[in-house]
């Protein structure tokens, strides 16, 4: 599967490093920082690190919302998918009607 990881601390750092090592491939690392963003695709085997939230051209299945929950509304606000893109997100805290509301504003019926 290709994944890209939307946020590049902790849960992005461990769990792209997991899914490679599963045999998955890792596109990209989104960090408002380039430098963050590096950090972690330094890390990986071939992913690149980007600081546009336009996933539009992406190659990706899945797309991993891995940003602090305070920053996810703003994150989605920009966020732009492939068609028959998958998002998750990583907040124990938000709600999973944050990506349905999403999906309901980006998604052509």
């Amino acid at each position: 599967m290709k994944i890209s990881f939307i946020g590049s601390g902790n849960v992005a750092w461990h769990l792209s490093q997991a899914f490679e090592d599963k045999g998955h491939y890792i596109c990209e690392i989104y960090s408002r920082q380039l430098l963050h963003a590096k950090t972690v695709t330094a890390k990986l085997f071939d992913s690149k690190p980007v600081t546009n939230l336009d996933f539009s051209k992406s190659e990706s299945d899945l797309f991993i919302l891995a940003v602090k929950d305070d920053a996810i509304q703003m994150v989605l606000s920009q966020l732009d998918l492939p068609k028959n893109a998958i998002l998750v997100h990583t907040s124990g805290s938000k709600s999973i009607d944050l990506l349905i509301d999403f999906a309901n504003e980006n998604i052509d019926l």
